[in-house]
C-alpha cells in the first residue's frame, strides 16, 4: 500500500516537470492542454514538483525532507494569497520564468487563488505533520486539510467539464489550469490514502464518514459559490447549497453506518475464528486424551494377559525345574555320574529361572498402577535393555552403555521410564533395519549436571529429514507409513514432559538420531 501512496507523490513529480520542460522548451501543448484554456503557471509546475517530492520523502520515513519541501510548498502558496489580497508583487511570479502564454491570467506568471490555496493547504499538511504530538487530532486535522485539496480541485476540474468557468477561476483572477486541477486530485488522494492506511481501526470509523461528509458539503458549497457567480437562475444557487448540506450529513450518517456495520462485521468474524480455533484445539485435546486412554487401556489389557500367560506358564516351569532337579539328584547317586548331563541340567534350570524372571518383569511393567518415587536410573535404563537385549542381539544390534554414576536418582515412575526407554529403542532399532545399516549400534549416555540428569539415546542410522524432524513427536505423525500409529514418540513425549516435569527432544548428529531426556535430579524436585 505504501507502493501505491509514493504513486501519487511521483505522478505529481512528473506532472511538475513535464510542464517545467514545456516552459523552458517553449512547447505550448505541455503547458496549455487547449488554446482557449488557461496554461499551467510555472511557478504551480514548481509547487507539484516540491509537493510531490515531500510526499514521497514522508513515505520513504524523510520526515525532516518532506517538512523543508513542504515549507516551501506553503511558502509559495501564502505569498501568492497575500499578493493578491493586498494587490502588491513580490516579484515571485515571473522569478524562473518570462511567462509568454497569458490565456485568461490576470497577473503574468501569477498561478490563481485557487491553485495558491491548495498549495498552502497542501504545505500546512506536511508541517502539521512533522509538529502535531497529539495522533487523533492530528488524524481529523490532516484528513480535512486533504479534503479541502480534493473538494477545490473536484470543482474545478467539473467546471471544466461542464463549462462553468466560474468553478475554476474566482471572479477575474486567473483561472486554475485543467491538468493543475488533474494534478491536485491526485496528490489529495494520495494524502487521503495516507491518513486513512496509517490510522488505527476505531480512528478510521470517525474520520471516514466525516471526510465524505465534510468534502460534500465543500463541494457544493464551492459549487453554488461558482453558480452564485455564474448568474444563473436566482433561487438556483440556495437550493443547490441546501441539498448539498442535507445530501452531506445523510452520506456521513450513511458511511458511519457502514463502517460501524464493517467494523461489527470484523470483530464477529474475528470471534467466530477465535472459536472455531478455540473448539480444533479442544478437539485436538480430546483426540489426544481419548488415544493416550486407549493406549493405556491396551498396556492394561496387554498386563492382564501375561498375568494370564504368566499363570499358564508357572506350573510348566516348576514342573521343568522339579524334574531337572531330580535327574540331577539321581545322576549324583548313580556310581557312574555323568557331568555333561549335570551340566545340561543346570542350564535347563538357568533358562527357566530367566524365562520367569522375564515374566515378572513384563507383569511389572504393564501394571495399571504407577508408583512415583526416587528411582535410580542406571539400573532403570540397564532393565529396559534386559527385555530387548536377545531381539537386538538376533539383529546384531549393539547397545554400548555410557554411564557416569551409578547413584543417580530422579523420582519417577519406574514403569512409565521403563515404556519410554523402550519406544526409543524400538524406534532405533526400526530405523537401523529398515535402512539396512552395516554395524549397527545404540549408544546410551547418562551423565548429571548440577540440576538435572540427561539420558541419550543414538543410533547411527542416518537421521531423521530436516523436514519431519519438528513434527515427530506430534500425535499420529509416523514415518512408517501404515507400519507406524504415530503414538509411541508422543506418549513417551507426553510422560517425560507431563508426568515426570522433563524435557525430551531430538537432534540429527554426523551418525543419526540422538533423542535427548532431560529429567530433573531428586534433590531438586520440590
Amino acid at each position: 500500500m505504501n507502493t501505491s501512496l509514493k504513486i501519487c507523490g511521483f505522478l505529481s513529480i512528473l506532472l511538475g516537470l513535464i510542464v517545467i520542460i514545456g516552459w523552458h522548451t517553449e512547447t505550448v501543448s505541455l503547458i496549455q492542454i487547449l488554446p482557449t484554456f488557461v496554461p499551467m503557471q510555472y511557478n504551480t509546475a514548481l509547487g507539484f514538483l516540491l509537493g510531490g517530492s515531500a510526499f514521497v520523502a514522508l513515505n520513504a520515513g524523510k520526515s525532516q525532507g518532506s517538512l523543508i519541501l513542504g515549507f516551501i510548498v506553503a511558502l509559495i502558496g501564502a505569498l501568492t494569497l497575500v499578493e493578491y489580497i493586498f494587490n502588491i508583487n513580490f516579484g515571485i511570479d515571473q522569478l524562473f520564468m518570462e511567462h509568454y502564454v497569458t490565456v485568461k491570467t490576470s497577473h503574468p506568471g501569477r498561478m490563481a487563488p485557487n491553485t495558491a490555496l491548495s498549495f498552502f493547504v497542501t504545505g500546512l499538511y506536511f508541517i502539521i505533520t512533522f509538529f502535531a504530538q497529539d495522533k487523533k487530532y492530528k488524524q481529523v486535522v490532516l484528513t480535512f486539510l486533504g479534503s479541502i485539496v480534493f473538494a477545490t480541485a473536484l470543482v474545478a476540474l467539473m467546471g471544466y467539464i461542464l463549462s462553468i468557468e466560474s468553478a475554476y477561476g474566482w471572479q477575474k483572477l486567473t483561472r486554475m489550469a485543467v491538468h493543475t486541477s488533474i494534478g491536485f486530485i491526485i496528490l489529495s488522494l494520495g494524502i487521503l490514502g495516507k491518513q486513512f492506511f496509517s490510522s488505527n481501526k476505531d480512528d478510521v470509523e470517525i474520520l471516514y464518514p466525516i471526510s465524505i461528509g465534510f468534502m460534500s458539503l465543500l463541494i457544493f458549497i464551492l459549487f453554488a459559490q461558482a453558480l452564485n457567480q455564474a448568474d444563473y437562475h436566482k433561487n438556483l444557487p440556495e437550493l443547490f447549497l441546501l441539498f448539498g448540506i442535507v445530501l452531506s450529513l445523510l452520506l456521513g450518517i450513511v458511511f458511519y453506518l457502514f463502517q460501524k456495520t464493517k467494523s461489527a462485521e470484523k470483530k464477529l468474524k474475528k470471534h467466530e475464528k477465535k472459536l472455531e480455533d478455540r473448539v480444533k484445539k479442544e478437539v485436538r485435546k480430546s483426540r489426544k486424551k481419548d488415544q493416550i486412554i486407549i493406549q493405556k487401556s491396551r498396556l492394561i489389557a496387554m498386563g492382564e494377559m501375561i498375568s494370564m500367560i504368566a499363570h499358564q506358564w508357572r506350573q510348566p516351569l516348576s514342573a521343568i525345574t522339579a524334574i531337572t532337579g531330580s535327574v540331577r539328584f539321581k545322576n549324583a547317586l548313580a556310581e557312574d555320574s555323568n557331568e555333561v548331563l549335570d551340566e545340561k541340567m543346570i542350564r535347563i534350570e538357568t533358562l527357566a529361572q530367566e524365562l520367569s524372571t522375564i515374566i515378572d518383569d513384563f507383569r511389572y511393567l504393564y501394571k495399571s498402577s504407577d508408583t512415583y518415587k526416587p528411582t535410580n536410573i542406571n539400573t532403570t535404563v540397564g532393565k529396559s535393555i534386559d527385555l530387548v537385549k536377545d531381539l537386538f542381539k538376533a539383529d546384531q544390534i549393539q547397545i554400548i552403555k555410557n554411564f557416569e554414576d551409578d547413584g543417580i536418582q530422579a523420582i519417577i515412575s519406574e514403569r512409565g521410564f521403563i515404556q519410554v526407554i523402550l519406544n526409543l529403542l524400538s524406534n532405533s532399532r526400526d530405523a537401523i533395519i529398515e535402512r539396512g545399516v552395516t554395524n549397527p549400534k545404540i549408544i546410551i549416555d547418562i551423565i548429571k549436571d548440577a540440576h538435572n540428569i540427561y539420558i541419550t539415546v543414538e543410533d547411527n542410522a542416518g537421521g531423521i529429514p530436516k523436514d519431519i524432524i519438528d513434527q515427530v513427536f506430534d500425535p499420529y505423525f509416523s514415518t512408517k507409513g501404515e507400519n507406524g500409529t504415530g503414538i509411541g514418540l508422543h506418549l513417551a513425549y507426553t510422560v517425560i514432559t507431563e508426568n515426570f516435569n522433563g524435557m525430551l527432544s531430538v537432534e540429527n548428529t554426523e551418525l543419526g538420531a540422538k533423542f535427548i531426556i532431560r529429567l530433573p535430579l531428586e534433590n531438586n524436585l520440590s
